[in-house]
């Protein structure tokens, strides 16, 4: 999920070991996200964009750029949320999303097989041309909100990350090039869905 990408994997099925250990980036790292929230309650997706890093000691920042400014920093158990000068403090046990996020997040881009499998119920589907990494939560508390995170992409590269609540409710991350791609004018998960698959 960082700038430089390392050697393509063999253009034929692999198993999930041998796939997050691809995945993995030199500390710290980047990559320029666009995201889409789906919501019961709202007719339209919420969409924002910005940058994910993640440092040497595993802190996470989430910088919204557009359309406002935002910081999210997770650092060990606290979330820090800085907006317009406001900051707000809190446990992260308290937003389920953001803790499995982290985890699995930590885990893509330390190329950690081992830790990604221990938080989380790991199927792998596709190929080289085209994957899907299906992660469900292990731990009875995350499971009861994440119903599920599914990242796609091709080769080394991710391409979305899509956060199920045990709702109806979902978050898509394009990560990469496709953090800048011109949406649709009415977006829907299909839409976005063909979007991730290279389509």
């Amino acid at each position: 999920m960082a700038i430089s990408t390392p050697p393509s994997i063999a253009a034929d099925a692999v198993d999930s070991a041998t796939l997050v250990a691809r995945l993995a980036r030199p500390l710290p790292a980047a990559t320029p996200f666009q995201e889409l929230r789906f919501s019961t309650m709202l007719t339209e997706p919420v969409v924002v964009r910005g940058v994910l890093e993640i440092a040497v000691n595993g802190q996470l920042l989430r910088r919204v750029a557009q359309p406002f400014v935002e910081t999210t920093t997770i650092n060990r158990n606290r979330v820090l949320i800085d907006r317009d000068g406001k900051q707000r403090q809190f446990s992260l046990q308290r937003a389920p999303e953001l803790e499995a996020l982290l985890a699995a997040f930590r885990a893509l881009v330390g190329g950690d097989s081992a830790g990604l499998e221990a938080g989380f119920n790991v199927r792998l589907e596709g190929d080289d041309r085209g994957w899907r990494l299906s992660l469900t939560p292990r731990n009875p508390r995350l499971a009861r909100r994440i119903k599920s995170i599914l990242v796609t992409g091709a080769a080394a590269e991710p391409h979305c990350l899509t956060l199920a609540d045990a709702g109806r409710s979902a978050s898509v991350l394009l990560l990469g090039t496709l953090a800048t791609r011109e949406l649709p004018q009415r977006v829907t998960r299909d839409s976005l869905d063909a979007i991730c698959a290279g389509s």
